[in-house]
């Protein structure tokens, strides 16, 4: 009793959905509710749903075609391992709803188009379990490639002490390279491509890592290469690996990681030069920089949506320490016949300022 009651409850409240969406109300629920007892997630029901009635979108076509690759590969992988024929049936169930759903023809061109709405209540978001079943993958490789981290951190501070420097450093070095070339291959395969995003993230992450290895394990130090230098090499380095990486994904994150790498490598640059009270106007070369990455590509580039905040956070850094470096270089100055320090600090004012007025 109780069951059929739930069940009532369920149908009436696909029926609301499909009557809001503008949809055949029987056809679309009965679609729906389909999908779902063949293990269907909730979007993917109203996915099938929407296809089934005749309303097609592109984002529905998407999310079913990427549904029906992750079932097939769940079917070859249980195949392989000789699984029970039940469970079999039941992917497979799934695996022709989804075909099924993504056979039917598109809408008509002059068809009315569904209000967008979503489903209310308890079957319109996947519960705990089900979210975590469908993206188990997804959340281990993201756990995994933070526990990669940490202890490649650990391994740079703590590391085995008995081991030289040179075996060390190809050690990180071996591991960083190794997840690039894996990341690289996943990418190629539609099942496998977010554990390679997941395995690039890695390796890009691990990056800057592996130069700091290189000048800890290698004891650059000693071999007459500066902190700033170090700084610089690992920032610009850094920031050219995640433009490539930007531009081939076409992601923001890696353009907002390339253009702060820049920054800190622009910085350790400066230093290195020893540019003296000269260091804020050599830093405010990067303005002009970040206005290139944010207005020289194309409007939906991945560098012109987050290049903006970086112009104006460079134009106020140098602008701020020429002042400062100013006020350092007037106080510590006596007056005298050869005193020449304002007017050194007013030319490098006029000078940053003519740099940043492009912000």
């Amino acid at each position: 009793m109780d069951d059929a009651a739930s069940g009532a409850t369920t149908r009436d409240r696909w029926l609301t959905w499909a009557a809001n969406q503008n949809l055949p109300a029987d056809q679309a629920a009965d679609l729906a509710l389909e999908a779902l007892e063949g293990g269907a997630s909730a979007s993917a029901a109203a996915a099938a749903a929407r296809l089934g009635s005749g309303f097609s979108s592109p984002q529905d076509v998407m999310q079913l075609r990427a549904e029906l690759a992750w079932v097939e590969s769940v079917i070859a992988d249980l195949g392989l391992h000789q699984a029970p024929e039940e469970l079999l049936l039941h992917y497979r169930r799934r695996r022709d709803l989804f075909i099924g759903a993504l056979s039917h023809p598109p809408a008509a061109a002059g068809a009315p188009r569904p209000a967008i709405a979503q489903l209310t209540g308890p079957t319109a978001r996947p519960s705990l379990r089900e979210f975590v079943g469908e993206h188990s993958i997804l959340i281990l490789s993201y756990v995994g490639a933070f526990l990669l981290i940490v202890a490649t951190v650990l391994f740079e501070l703590y590391g085995v002490t008995g081991l030289p420097g040179s075996a060390r450093f190809g050690a990180v070095l071996a591991l960083d390279l190794a997840f690039g070339a894996a990341g690289r291959t996943c990418l190629r395969s539609i099942r496998l491509r977010l554990v390679g995003q997941t395995y690039i993230a890695i390796f890009a992450l691990m990056a800057p890592l592996t130069g700091v290895a290189a000048y800890v394990f290698l004891d650059l130090g000693a071999a007459g290469v500066s902190r700033d230098q170090a700084v610089g090499a690992i920032g610009l380095s850094s920031a050219a690996i995640y433009a490539i990486l930007a531009v081939r994904i076409e992601s923001r994150g890696y353009a907002a990681l390339s253009l702060a790498s820049l920054l800190v490598g622009l910085l350790g640059v400066v230093n290195a030069l020893h540019l003296g009270d000269w260091r804020p106007a050599g830093f405010a070369l990067l303005v002009p920089v970040y206005v290139l990455a944010a207005h020289a590509g194309r409007r939906r580039d991945v560098f012109s949506r987050v290049a903006e905040p970086f112009i104006h956070f460079a134009a106020v850094f140098a602008i701020l320490w020429a002042f400062e470096a100013s006020i350092s270089s007037t106080a510590g100055c006596t007056p005298g016949p050869g005193w020449t320090t304002w007017p050194g600090s007013s030319s490098r004012l006029e000078a940053i300022g003519s740099i940043t007025s492009l912000a």
